[in-house]
């Protein structure tokens, strides 16, 4: 399996294992997760590219990178919605004998994970 997968199945199975009272095995919520995930790298790709390429007054008259932004991340769900259909519990045996430091370690990179991208795209809407 490939490293980034790994990646995604551990945010995935965190925040599965966070809502499954909610969502159940399917884990709706935990699916956006990792799309959102997914398509804020991207976007935050496509943003930098594009900050390189164009001048801050085309920029700013660019609406389509929303809707690229929008449609990268229902492409995701779409993708993810298979891939993680019913796969909680295979997620869950992988992972359910990390020790407490491994799971307080990845725990707090699942956070990042999630948050740092929102960050990265708000700083670079200011510069």
């Amino acid at each position: 399996m490939k490293k980034i997968n790994i990646i995604f199945d551990y945010i995935y199975y965190r925040l599965n294992k966070l809502y499954y009272r909610w969502d159940g095995e399917n884990g709706t919520t935990s699916i956006i997760g990792v799309s959102m995930f997914q398509s804020m790298i991207i976007g935050n790709t496509i943003l930098i590219i594009l900050k390189i390429i164009l001048t801050k007054e085309e920029l700013r008259n660019f609406p389509r990178f929303f809707l690229i932004v929008i449609v990268i991340f229902i492409i995701f769900q779409i993708y993810n919605y298979f891939r993680y259909k019913n796969k909680y519990s295979v997620l869950k045996e992988r992972w359910e004998n990390e020790t407490k430091k491994e799971y307080i370690q990845r725990g707090i990179l699942v956070l990042l994970a999630l948050v740092l991208p929102w960050v990265f795209i708000i700083a670079l809407a200011f510069v």
